[in-house]
């Protein structure tokens, strides 16, 4: 949403977006909304052919298209044609972010607690009731929600945005650029225990750290365990959905991105440009290089290599995986026609024996 009296005329959105207008430039937009629901005052956009029927009966003041829309019918809404409604969207929604964070104002908290031996950069906004621990730096520009926990020597780059109940744990790294939604812990403990001759557990101290890199963003209640020795590191331009578990040890490379509930067990390095569906399970000391698509729900109990479409429990080549449901879900008609050639078979040797011993 635009933020509080903001307005911007049609003819400042094409001029943003370098669109062509058909219509009345000079109405104000002061929202952007999906078609379905955009009303007077606002703008919306159509980059799927499915929705273009929608253009007729749209009630928005204004209407993204691309260049190449043919209409069959005359229509009311104004329009800003584009090489690429999708875009010319992303563009003027950056534009809106961009001036809705310029108005926030940045203010460090009377009620958080700073620790007089924290480094504090300049521009940086901290919440109420946010730690800073001793020793943590925090670089310009920097964002800090409300109740935030930033423990001892963790280091956060400029211009990141932490959002409220964070915790960052004593000796972790985050870089430049980052974003950490809500509820995300990053340095909880790896799960480390030796199991004992009388069926109890000792605790496995874990003493290493975790490193995000720059252009890292987090989605809510993240887990990051930190190592036993050692980083977990999560490398530059990765991108995490929510409810997303990473064990110690782990290396995740470049732009990875993952859907929600993905897991990934202790020790297993992931190469760069993959995607992981959601509640993708990864065992522990495996490899996943480069370049990868992996379905959701696929389980991953060994290595993988470059280019690899896998889908399944345990993965799979994606069509080897189709071509085997397939005959999954007809393995129950297969099962009852062989039970049937079976009894056939059966009935006809009885009738055979009797036959031949009436002879």
């Amino acid at each position: 949403m635009f933020t509080k009296n903001m307005k911007l005329s049609v003819n400042q959105l094409a001029q943003l977006i370098d669109g062509e207008i058909e219509g009345d430039g000079s109405l104000e937009i002061y929202n952007i909304n999906r078609i379905e629901d955009a009303q007077k005052g606002e703008v919306a956009f159509i980059f799927d052919s499915k929705l273009e029927k929608s253009i007729y009966t749209v009630k928005a003041t204004a209407l993204i298209v691309s260049k190449d829309l043919i209409l069959k019918q005359p229509i009311e809404v104004t329009l800003i044609r584009v090489e690429n409604p999708y875009f010319s969207f992303l563009k003027i929604l950056n534009f809106v972010d961009a001036e809705n964070k310029k108005n926030k104002k940045h203010s460090i908290s009377s009620l958080a607690y700073i620790s007089k031996d924290a480094k504090i950069g300049e521009g940086v906004s901290i919440g109420h009731y946010s730690v800073i621990n001793d020793n943590a730096i925090i670089e310009e520009q920097t964002i800090i929600g409300d109740q935030v926990y930033i423990g001892e020597n963790v280091k956060i780059g400029k211009n990141c945005l932490i959002y409220p109940q964070v915790v960052i744990l004593d000796d972790c790294v985050v870089g430049d650029n980052c974003i950490i939604h809500s509820g995300t812990v990053i340095g909880s403990d790896g799960f480390g225990f030796l199991p004992l001759q009388d069926n109890t557990y000792q605790k496995i101290p874990q003493i290493g750290n975790v490193v995000i890199e720059n252009n890292v963003e987090i989605g809510a209640n993240v887990t990051i365990d930190r190592s036993t020795v050692g980083t977990t590191r999560i490398k530059e331009g990765t991108k995490l959905d929510n409810l997303i578990h990473i064990a110690h040890n782990v290396e995740v490379g470049k732009n990875n991105a993952m859907a929600a509930q993905v897991g990934i067990a202790g020790s297993t390095k992931i190469g760069d440009n993959n995607m992981f569906g959601g509640q993708v399970g990864i065992a522990g000391h495996i490899n996943i290089k480069n370049n990868n698509q992996i379905a959701a729900q696929s389980g991953v109990a060994s290595n993988v290599g470059d280019n690899e479409l896998l889908m399944g429990s345990p993965a799979m080549d994606a069509k080897l995986f189709k071509r085997n449901f397939i005959a999954f879900k007809e393995l129950a008609d297969l099962r009852n026609k062989v039970y049937n050639l079976e009894n056939q078979i059966i009935n006809y040797l009885k009738n055979d024996k009797t036959k031949n011993s009436k002879k």
